[in-house]
């Protein structure tokens, strides 16, 4: 049952394209205005690592494969709803950042799906924009810990001086997902304070 205006939490591992299916059934044609594919992982292995394989395919199921089952399970309700689609990514796509061998490439690859996609479901109405935000401000002591000489680093190179907040990319997302983009499509957006401009 639906409530809506609700937000009804639904736990799914994105990697299971039979669930994403059985997801996509469940929805049917029912009208979806907004999809945003957020879901990602970065793991710090490099190629010659003995986990690289295992990492990187997780890597590519999780962040290129999951967000493309995503829209075509939705893709009937979008349709009908003239929806939009935000794929999240990250700077990554324009330089490496060292050690995310398998993140920066997926990242890319989910950069070219984004404008790939715009083309292939223009035509019915269905508009696919990324967002590429900088490096945001952990939301756990654990991942700030792990994280802070590669945070500090980034942070040294934005313009603007300060790391993402939550709110920081949310309001470029609901942009991007409202009539007030209604003619926007293929784009990817830069929210990472500048970081790309250098």
């Amino acid at each position: 049952k639906r409530f809506p205006g609700r937000i009804e939490p639904m736990p799914m591992d994105l990697t299971n394209r039979a669930l994403l299916d059985t997801f996509g059934q469940a929805w049917g044609n029912e009208p979806a205005h907004l999809l945003v594919n957020a879901a990602s992982i970065a793991p710090e292995v490099s190629l010659q690592d003995d986990v690289f394989t295992t990492a990187w395919q997780k890597t590519l199921d999780t962040n290129v494969s999951a967000p493309l089952q995503m829209t075509r399970a939705l893709l009937p309700g979008l349709a009908k709803g003239r929806g939009a689609v935000v794929n999240m990514t990250s700077v990554h796509v324009i330089g490496h950042s060292g050690s995310c061998v398998a993140d920066s490439i997926s990242q890319g690859a989910l950069v070219h799906m984004t404008r790939v996609l715009a083309v292939e479901v223009g035509r019915i109405g269905v508009r696919v924009n990324a967002v590429a935000s900088g490096w945001r401000i952990a939301q756990n002591k654990a991942s700030a810990a792990q994280s802070a000489s590669r945070a500090d680093l980034h942070l040294g190179r934005t313009p603007l001086a300060q790391l993402a907040r939550p709110e920081d990319v949310v309001g470029p997302i609901l942009f991007l997902g409202s009539n007030a983009a209604s003619h926007i499509t293929g784009a990817v957006l830069p929210v990472d304070g500048g970081f790309t401009a250098r």
